[in-house]
Parts: structure tokens; sequence; C-alpha cells
């Protein structure tokens, strides 16, 4: 995501003149970003979880961009991007952790309660047959609402999942204040709800 963010925003700028605020824009997703790098970069094999993304809606996998150094392997990473795999599969690699991708952005965002979101995805994860995954037993399931891992925000979400992979590395960080300084930097304005649970 950072490999388009950054060139069309640069872009953006020099089109409408506006160099000054993009580079400010520029600066702070790179200054999370290069966080996250430096803190997950030396990290030993023993130390890196395994993880499945996917979306809600079904078991497509998917190896998204917002993932990517965050300290974690992908166990679908082999695999082509939206590659439908079985419930069966899934608990045959038994991951460590799971993200649930709110590709609908109808259970999550603008407006929802903590407590609206957690319902629903109890209720997810009970659909589904969560019960015998390591991931849900040691309450590693997560859920991200889609723009919060998409254009400038994105970083967000990269700092979110890296705090849920690796909180003691992440201590003073907070995913939702980010997410806040982003909106009161960027556009002036405050916006309540939830686009992550549970918050890292």
């Amino acid at each position: 995501e950072k490999q388009t963010i950054v060139p069309v925003t640069e872009m953006m700028g020099e089109i409408l003149g506006k160099e000054e605020e993009a580079n400010k824009l520029i600066k702070w997703i790179s200054k999370y970003d290069n966080i996250v790098e430096n803190r997950t970069k030396d990290l030993g094999p023993q130390d890196i979880p395994t993880f499945f993304y996917g979306s809600i809606n079904g078991w497509g996998a998917s190896k998204p961009n917002v993932a990517d150094g965050c300290g974690g392997i992908n166990i679908a990473a082999d695999l082509p991007s939206g590659s439908d795999v079985s419930l069966e599969w899934i608990l045959s690699k038994n991951p460590d952790y799971i993200f649930l991708d709110d590709m609908r952005s109808d259970i999550s965002g603008y407006g929802f309660a903590e407590e609206d979101v957690k319902n629903s995805l109890d209720n997810i994860t009970a659909e589904k047959g969560f019960s015998d995954l390591d991931a849900m037993k040691n309450n590693h399931v997560y859920l991200l609402h889609r723009d919060l891992i998409s254009a400038p925000r994105w970083v967000a979400g990269h700092v979110c999942i890296a705090k849920w992979l690796h909180p003691d590395l992440f201590e003073d960080l907070s995913p939702e204040e980010i997410h806040k300084e982003y909106f009161k930097e960027f556009h002036g304005i405050e916006v309540d709800g939830t686009w992550a649970y549970p918050s890292p």
C-alpha cells in the first residue's frame, strides 16, 4: 500500500499545487511505517507468529500489504490472493492469529460502538466454527475495518497489526490515537467509531 500511496500523494501534490501538504502527509506515514520496520526487523524465527488474513464474508485468503513487515508469517503466502480455502485447511495450519477484514464495512467503522463490533465478531466466529483454532482459544481473533487498511490510513492499520502480533514492542503506540491524529491533522475533524476490535 505504501508503494502506491506515497507516489500518488506526491503526484497529487504537484498537480494541485499542494506539495507542502503532500510532503507533510508522506512524512506522517513514513514516521510510523519506519517505527514498525525498525522494531520488527531483528526478530528471530522463534519470535514470528503465523496468521491468517481473510474476509468476514468467506474463506478468501488475502495477502494484504498492511501486514507486510509486521513480524508475522501469512499461512496463505504461497496461495494466489483471494483463493478460497476451507476451514479444514485453516485448521491444518492452525495459525497463531486470525485477522478478519470487514470488507462490507457494515459491522464496524464510523458510528459503531465497541460492544456492537464485539457482538458481531462473536457471531461470526461462532458461525464459522472457530472454536477449535488456537487463535480463538488464545483470544487472538481480530477484526479490521477496510478503511483502516486503505489509503493514508493504511499506516494506522499497519501499526494495529504489528501491535496485535508484538504488544511488547509497541506499548508506546496507540493505533486508535494514530487514527484520530490522521483526521485531526489532515482533515481538521474528529470522528467516533470502532475500526479495529479488540483495540490493541
